[in-house]
């Protein structure tokens, strides 16, 4: 049996299907946390077209894991979450992994040169430009905790994003 709400069957037609929830406030922290949002993709990503052509594809995988503990870690320190010893145990193995992983690029140990420098600085930048983007989870987190939806942030701040990449565009061909 299945019951059809247009019928009327199943609620009383002035009976809400679901009760109201008291809509979220989006006064300045609001719009300041999707600018944060917004400037952390940005900056990650802008940096990441800058160095991800010096880091070798086969790496850019194991690499991006890092992500994992970048946000372990800014959850337990901003939002005071505590995880239990196998996800730390985890996090140091991801870590371990992607250092091993950036240091077996060499096959021999590199002589001092401002070659190999510059590439072990991409390599560290690379890894590096997981910090803001774990932070946008982190106030991701606390923006959908607050009551607002997912699609109004994805959209407002991939707006702030793209703005970002737009402005930033020049210094990058610059750059490269």
């Amino acid at each position: 049996f299945l019951c059809c709400r247009s019928r009327g069957c199943c609620t009383p037609k002035d009976e809400p299907l679901l009760p109201a929830a008291p809509a979220p406030a989006r006064g300045g922290k609001y719009w300041r946390a999707l600018l944060t949002i917004g400037v952390c993709c940005g900056l990650a990503n802008f940096v990441w077209g800058i160095v991800g052509v010096q880091v070798k594809g086969s790496l850019q995988g194991l690499m991006n894991l890092i992500l994992i503990p970048c946000t372990y870690f800014l959850s337990v320190l901003l939002l005071k979450r505590s995880y239990p010893l196998y996800c730390k145990v985890g996090a140091a193995l991801v870590v371990g992994g992607a250092a091993l992983a950036a240091f077996s690029v060499y096959d021999t140990p590199p002589e001092p040169s401002v070659a190999a420098f510059t590439l072990m600085a991409c390599y560290l930048l690379y890894g590096a430009m997981k910090l803001p983007y774990a932070y946008q989870y982190i106030v991701t987190e606390q923006l959908l905790h607050a009551g607002h939806f997912l699609w109004e942030v994805e959209v407002i701040t991939g707006w702030i994003e793209v703005a970002i990449l737009i402005t930033l565009s020049p210094l990058q061909a610059v750059l490269l």
